[in-house]
This record gives C-alpha cells, structure tokens and sequence, in this order.
C-alpha cells in the first residue's frame, strides 16, 4: 500500500492471519500515529467480525491533528467497519481424499451416509466390491466411520 499511496501521511494496519478465534497470529501498526488510535481500534473490529485470514491497511492523507486522538479511533473504527461489511466471506474447511469400500448391498446405505456426511462421491470403481472416492470434511471422517461401524462389510481406507 505504500507503493500504491506514497503520499499518504500514514498506513495502519491490522491482520487476523489464522482462523478468527486464534489471537496467535493477530497483528497491527499504528504506523506513526498516537499509540492506540489506529491499529488497535482496527484490530478490535477485525478480530470481533468472525471473519479469519484477513488484513486491512487505512491509509490517511490529513486531519489527524484536528480529529484528535478520539478522532482517530473513531475514523479508524468506522474504516474498518465498512470494509468488513463489504467484505465477500466464504467457508474454508479442510478436505481429505479417502477410499471406501463396501459390498453391493450396501451402496444406498453407503451413499446416504456420504451425503449425511457431506462427503462428496467423486468416482465409483465397480469391482468384486464397490469402492468409491470421497472428498469429505476432516472434521466429519470419524463421525463417519462411527455410522460406518454396524455395516461390518464397509471400511475406509487411505485414498488410492
């Protein structure tokens, strides 16, 4: 930002690097201005909007002197607000290619319980069983393997 707005008098930031509750990877400047006006309001609104993996720079031309400190805080705040609000937001979840093997009898069963489990069937391999090839969410593989339990004849395995 400080390539693309030279002129500008100062270029605060805040980031929320990992998911939105990991305060590990939280950071901010106040890049020049009074200690606490600018990043540290932004890193409030940031780190309150549920939103992880997100940084935002406000760069400021003039006024900091006639906005006074909770001038500052306040246009600082308000920036970042209404970056937030515009922000597009989309789901990151963690996805795992596993195997899952199952006698023919059991493939209605098999494949209710991929869609329960919001594993998606990428490929079918008719053999002496049906093998098939899922994305599924990490979070929901042992879910998964625990409804898989009672048909003794389905299994998973490592993706081929």
């Amino acid at each position: 930002m400080r390539k693309k707005y030279p002129d500008a008098s100062h270029h605060c930031w805040a980031v929320v690097a990992d998911a939105p509750d990991n305060s590990t990877f939280w950071g901010l400047s106040d890049a020049g201005e009074p200690s606490g006006t600018a990043g540290k309001p932004m890193l409030q609104v940031l780190s309150h909007c549920g939103i992880g993996e997100v940084s935002v720079v406000v760069c400021r031309y003039f006024g900091g002197t006639k906005l006074g400190t909770g001038g500052l805080v306040k246009a600082y705040t308000d920036a970042v607000k209404l970056v937030v609000e515009a922000c597009p937001r989309q789901t990151k979840r963690q996805l795992k290619h596993i195997s899952l093997a199952c006698p023919y009898d059991l493939m209605g069963r098999i494949e209710h319980l991929c869609q329960r489990h919001d594993a998606v069937i990428q490929q079918r391999d008719y053999g002496d069983s049906l093998t098939l090839a899922l994305l599924i969410p990490v979070k929901n593989i042992p879910a998964l393997e625990q409804d898989l339990g009672p048909l003794a004849h389905a299994y998973i395995m490592p993706a081929l």
